[in-house]
Order: structure tokens, then sequence, then C-alpha cells
């Protein structure tokens, strides 16, 4: 007899319980609080990282409440005035990673048309910008992965004692 919650309990959204929670910090601008369900560590660290890349993300952090609570709590603030990479946010709606980082790069000015003076960057559009930059990152080390795979097995000995 054990008093250990049952191992399922960490992975397995329960019914009715949202993956995702989104609140706004009253005490301070810009700031957004994300409650993300049945994750640990290994997301809130990487998120965390991948926030800070961002030149217009003030502050971005996570916690782990408790070991047995199984949610961790990612805080994320946005500088209030925009900058030259802020007057580009609206050309991040096409998901093209190589623009993205092209555009976030100091020292390149903002791409003309696009955004403007009085250009908003809330923390739900940080958020979301960094998933999808890992998106990108996870599948370009996916395909890193591959190549070497195929080189190691390329330069293999057979199982005659011939390479390949």
């Amino acid at each position: 007899m054990s008093n250990a919650p049952d191992r399922y309990d960490v992975i397995l959204l329960p019914e009715g319980v949202n993956k995702v929670e989104c609140t706004q910090d009253i005490l301070t601008k810009n700031t957004v609080v994300f409650k993300i369900e049945r994750e640990d560590h290994t997301l809130g660290n990487l998120l965390r990282m991948q926030l800070l890349r961002d030149p217009r993300v003030f502050f971005a952090g996570y916690k782990a409440p408790h070991p047995l609570e199984y949610h961790i709590l990612i805080r994320v603030q946005t500088r209030p005035d925009p900058s030259a990479s802020a007057a580009a946010a609206g050309a991040f709606d096409d998901g093209d990673a190589a623009f993205r980082e092209a555009m976030l790069t100091p020292g390149r000015a903002a791409t003309p048309g696009r955004g403007g003076e009085g250009v908003k960057y809330p923390p739900e559009e940080a958020l979301a910008l960094a998933l999808e930059d890992l998106k990108s990152e996870v599948s370009l080390i996916k395909e890193r992965v591959k190549m070497a795979i195929d080189l190691y097995q390329g330069s293999r000995p057979s199982a005659y004692g011939q390479y390949r």
C-alpha cells in the first residue's frame, strides 16, 4: 500500500481541464501568466530560453509550483515601447522562420510598410512566436539527425565485412 499518486496522473489531462490557461497580471503592464497543464521543467526551460531570444520580450520565467502539482507557470512580459524589430510584427504571420530570424537580427531596419509606431507586441504573441520557433528548430535538428544516421550507416561495414 502506497500513498504515491498514480503514474498516469502526470501525463493524462483530466476531462474538463484546459491544457493552457492564460491570465493577465494586474500588477505589471504587458504581462501574462500561462498555466500549462501536465508539463514540467523540460518544456518550461525550453520556452523560457526561446522567449528570451526575442528582443521584444522584457522578462520570461517559469516555475513548477510543487512536485505533486503537474503544471508549470510561465510569466511573459513584453516591452511597452515598440522598437524597430517590433514594427515588423505584422510580418511574422506567415510563419517563415528564416524571415523572422533575419528581422530579429540586431541592427536591421524594419520592413517599410509593415507596422509602424504604436505597434503592440502582446505576451500571448510572444509565446506563440516562441513555440513556432521551437517547432522549426526541432524539425531542423530532426533533419540533421537523419543525415548523421545516413552517414553513419553508409560508413559502417555490412554483415559481410565490406563497406557499403
